[in-house]
Parts: structure tokens; C-alpha cells; sequence
């Protein structure tokens, strides 16, 4: 069944922020493009600022901080 040529963006709360869906079609059965980002990609960067500069002691309770799904970043 060939999907209508066009794309659409949603935008959801999960319990970790903000949940980015992006697809694509070019009117074919399959996808031209499709992007998941999820919160804990986004929040990533955050962290990196967190620990530079600081004690390494002070690294697992700014990890725990943001409360991250590792395997939500797997690509």
C-alpha cells in the first residue's frame, strides 16, 4: 500500500522530555526518511557540561541527574 508523498513531525512529552518523531515518504510502500529523537539523546550535551572541569567523584550524580535511557540511544 504506497503512502501520500509528504512528510509530518510529532512532537510528545515522555517522562525523560521532549520525544521528536520525523517520517518522510516519497510515495512509495517504505520511508524516505524517518528520525526518532529521543530525550535522553537530546539531553546528552547537558552532561558533558556538567563534568567538565569537575571531580570525577562528582560524575555518577550528574549522570543520575538526568536519569538517562542508554538504550534509547542506540542507533
Amino acid at each position: 500500500m504506497a503512502v501520500p508523498v509528504g512528510e509530518a513531525i510529532h512532537r510528545l512529552e515522555a517522562h525523560r522530555g521532549e520525544l521528536f518523531y520525523y517520517v518522510r515518504s516519497n510515495g512509495t510502500d517504505k520511508p524516505d526518511r524517518v528520525k526518532v529523537r529521543t530525550p535522553t539523546f537530546a539531553n546528552l550535551p547537558a552532561f558533558l557540561e556538567t563534568i567538565i572541569g569537575e571531580n570525577l567523584a562528582d560524575v555518577p550524580a550528574n549522570l543520575a541527574s538526568l536519569d538517562p535511557c542508554f538504550s534509547c540511544t542506540d542507533r
